[in-house]
């Protein structure tokens, strides 16, 4: 029997495919604020819901969250029935965007930096630094099972507690990540702790976040990963970020690599400290990790690398600054069976590697900007700044006098 091509029913199957993938797409606007009064639907900021958790019970793909200032603190349990089980759990094809000051008509208008939102794990409201804090919530955030498309925009995380000795609550006290991949930009990570890694934030398993403008301060982990912590199997990309202050019991007081393959660049890594090796960075079995136009100084290890420490792995550092950092052994970069490729970067004591310097980088001021007398002006090499990177922590233009400079700041001239 011979079966006729029919187009209608082409069509129509098309229609209901398309359909059901758009089903849940709304596109809306939801506006929340803390000081409103109870009882809103979130249309308008006159009508805002007061509880984000509202929001994101409401929320469909495609839909955006504008939060105003003011301290939210989560309400619904993912992973437990305890109370510390609460956290804000980020969405698929939502946007989730802090610093409003809730009279705004259009995302421009608003001001992450001064419409402080925060995200407290602090249940009880109590805490004193890291005292005080055994009730509060194991991830103030996660973003397990998301992809790019769940964005994470212009908030302050703080007081997680990820203390628990048993996964996944040992780690991701400020944001958990396993086999997730959210977009996070302008955000601040301080005061986050965890037991095992990653008192600011883990990327776990399949987890490719673009992370940038973001500042991790004052976080702690009692064994790895203070600032933050990548695990098996993940590759974040973290540009134009600040690490600073954080510590941990054993290494990597900023960041934490194992078997992980991030690309981090244009990222401040200073005051960071740890009771083993790897003040600012660890890099563990494994991991291959990119480090470009990075500036590591005042970094401390009690034991070996202050600045960084490899152990069977074997990194990519270039055009970064490595400097003044401290340890007992090998201040700068620690290798235990590593190899790291360092080239065109300015190392105290000095490295193998082309193009690498030693010499006093003469930084500007304590956020260690570069000076004019700097001998890392012109000295990087452009080829190995990614293509997307156009700017250097400070959004300034990144490549100012056709030759890159090294670490995360551009030399700023006076005719720029």
């Amino acid at each position: 029997m011979d079966v006729k091509f029919n187009p209608l029913i082409l069509l129509v199957a098309i229609a209901v495919l398309m359909f059901s993938r758009c089903a849940d797409y709304t596109g809306k606007i939801i506006y929340v604020n803390s000081k409103a009064s109870v009882g809103g639907n979130g249309t308008t900021w006159d009508s805002a819901f007061n509880s984000l958790q509202e929001a994101l019970d409401t929320v469909g793909r495609g839909d955006e969250i504008w939060v105003a200032s003011g301290i939210y603190k989560p309400s619904r349990k993912t992973g437990g029935e305890d109370d510390r089980n609460k956290t804000f759990h980020l969405k698929k094809g939502v946007a989730l965007y802090g610093g409003f000051s809730g009279k705004e008509t259009v995302l421009d208008q608003r001001n992450w930096q001064d419409n402080k939102v925060i995200l407290s794990g602090d249940l009880n409201g109590d805490d004193d630094g890291f005292a005080n804090n055994i009730e509060n919530c194991f991830h103030v955030v996660t973003g397990n099972k998301t992809d790019e498309t769940a964005v994470f925009d212009g908030f302050i995380i703080t007081a997680g507690n990820a203390d628990a000795d048993v996964w996944p609550d040992d780690g991701g006290g400020g944001m958990n990540n396993h086999e997730g991949s959210p977009t996070v930009r302008n955000c601040t990570f301080i005061g986050n702790a965890a037991f095992a890694d990653g008192g600011g934030m883990r990327n776990w398993g399949k987890c490719t976040s673009m992370i940038s403008n973001c500042t991790f301060i004052r976080n702690r982990a009692e064994q790895e990963g203070g600032g933050m912590m990548n695990g098996p199997g993940s590759s974040p990309v973290v540009t134009n970020c600040i690490f600073m202050g954080n510590s941990t019991g054993e290494d990597g007081g900023g960041i934490y690599n194992n078997e992980s393959h991030p690309i981090i660049t244009n990222c401040l890594f200073r005051g960071n400290s740890v009771d083993l090796t790897g003040g600012g960075m660890y890099n563990v079995n494994g991991s291959t990790t990119r480090v470009i136009n990075c500036t590591f100084s005042r970094n401390s290890a009690d034991k070996a690398g202050g600045g960084m420490s490899n152990l069977r792995s074997n990194p990519i550092l270039t055009n970064c600054i490595l400097w003044d950092d401290a340890a007992p052994a090998d201040p700068e970069i620690h290798n235990t069976d590593s190899d790291p490729a360092v080239t065109n970067s300015n190392i105290g004591g000095g490295y193998k590697g082309s193009g690498n310097i030693d010499a006093d980088p003469l930084f500007a001021d304590k956020d260690l900007r570069l000076s004019a007398e700097s001998p890392c002006v012109d000295a990087g090499d452009n080829t190995t700044l990614p293509e997307d990177v156009k700017t250097d922590l400070d959004n300034s233009i990144r490549i100012s006098n056709d030759i890159v400079d090294l670490g995360a700041y551009e030399f700023k001239k006076i005719d720029d």
